[in-house]
């Protein structure tokens, strides 16, 4: 080894010319690695914390146009009834957050013909999308100023896939994965939480949204492809039958401290206790991911289980 011997003040002292031992370079980077492996997880803990805290922000400030429309109309948004939702032909053409859209933020349709009064065939003959955001028009004729101003990137017309026959009318997007909220308003007088027909007499339909949950290749507005049949608990396909979809459904919806039932959540003796119900598909863009259940069943075992999930829910009104 090259080094340099000097005496200073009587005592000898060994010097190198310069740089790192091999053992010094390794110890270094040994804890780099350790640093590294406790920042990295914490990071992106502290990202996916953000984007929930911006979805609970989005789904607060949804819940205020909701009461905002309240208010004025004395019901919740939704300019189609429910039963539009009955054809199975419809379930491909509309979903539940498009008519959030129409009541929230403006009518879309021209002529004599307004879309309220749309039963069936092709929605796009009544759509305009550029009068999305003027403000909703009563069918008695009054306009009102829009109920909420979607952010960037937060209003846009995504393909929902080959499911669907799709139309014309943007979505209200979850920003970050650029794919569909869900929101389901409660009919008045239902008893069952959640069914699939009128006939059930449902406080929520469960068909509002067959277009994105049962959707092979669902096109966020990010250009991404989600399975969400495949894969979402709420799809009949991933979750092994329609009476599981209502159970999940129904675990997510239920006031499981006012129920008297709540192991199994779709039944009558049950309380929703809501007005409308907002479902966020989480960092992953699925509707309640079957990877994310805490078991390899098809079903939700428990409301205390949904925290396995990073779906955000909320549920308001009355």
């Amino acid at each position: 080894m090259n080094t340099k011997t000097t005496q200073r003040g009587g005592l000898l002292s060994h010097r190198r010319p310069g740089g790192f031992t091999l053992v010094e370079l390794l110890v270094v980077i040994g804890i780099l690695v350790i640093l590294l492996s406790v920042l990295f997880p914490a990071a992106i803990a502290a990202r996916n914390e953000a984007k929930r805290v911006a979805a609970k922000t989005q789904l607060n400030n949804l819940s205020s146009a909701c009461e905002a429309y309240h208010s004025q109309m004395s019901a919740y948004p939704g300019y189609l009834a429910d039963g539009v939702w009955e054809s199975s032909a419809n379930e491909k053409r509309l979903s539940g957050n498009e008519n959030l859209v129409l009541s929230l933020m403006g009518q879309v349709g021209s002529g004599s013909v307004q879309l309220p009064k749309w039963k069936s065939g092709d929605p796009n003959k009544y759509v305009e999308p550029e009068r999305v955001g003027a403000g909703p028009l009563s069918e008695s004729g009054k306009l009102y100023a829009p109920f909420y101003s979607p952010q960037e990137g937060e209003l846009l017309s995504i393909d929902s896939g080959s499911f669907s026959g799709d139309n014309k009318i943007p979505e209200l997007l979850d920003r970050s994965t650029g794919v569909p909220l869900l929101y389901y308003r409660a009919r008045r007088g239902g008893t069952l939480p959640v069914g699939s027909g009128a006939g059930e007499n449902p406080v929520f339909l469960r068909r509002m949204h067959n277009m994105y949950v049962f959707s092979l290749d669902l096109v966020s507005s990010k250009g991404q492809l989600y399975d969400q049949r495949r894969n979402s608990l709420l799809s009949i396909t991933a979750a092994s039958g329609t009476a599981n979809v209502l159970h999940n459904l129904a675990t997510i919806a239920i006031n499981h401290k006012l129920s008297e039932n709540p192991s199994t959540p779709n039944h009558v003796d049950n309380i929703v206790g809501a007005g409308y119900l907002f479902i966020h598909p989480g960092n992953d863009g699925i509707y309640f991911h079957k990877a994310q259940n805490r078991t390899d069943s098809t079903t939700i075992p428990s409301h205390a289980d949904l925290v396995e999930f990073d779906d955000v829910t909320y549920k308001g009104g009355t």
